[in-house]
């Protein structure tokens, strides 16, 4: 079996990786978002902040980011099994059998 892919199914490829290296930017943008968000409504210039202060903005900037971050990984998630989902749905059209190998 041959793992060379043809031209119009490497050109497909090829848009699925420049889609997903979109997502991942755009995903770092909004994570840096959080983080300037954060900054611009608990901190102000020029201000002293005691230890309890600064945990408390820690505190609140890790939970919006593990908030961000799990609903971005479960959106990840559903996109790669609805992938799949697709490319057995044409199989099955086809009258072909595919079988996925899950281990690591």
């Amino acid at each position: 079996m041959s793992s060379d892919l043809s031209d119009a199914h490497e050109l497909q490829l090829q848009a699925f990786l420049r889609f997903i290296n979109w997502k991942r930017r755009l995903h770092l943008q909004e994570i840096l978002q959080c983080v300037t968000e954060c900054e611009d409504s608990k901190i102000s210039p020029g201000e002293m902040y005691s230890s309890s202060d600064v945990t408390a903005v820690l505190e609140t900037l890790k939970e919006d980011l593990q908030k961000y971050a799990s609903k971005e990984v479960e959106n990840a998630y559903h996109s790669s099994a609805l992938l799949v989902k697709l490319q057995l749905l044409q199989a099955q059209q086809s009258d072909l059998t595919i079988t996925v190998d899950m281990a690591l």
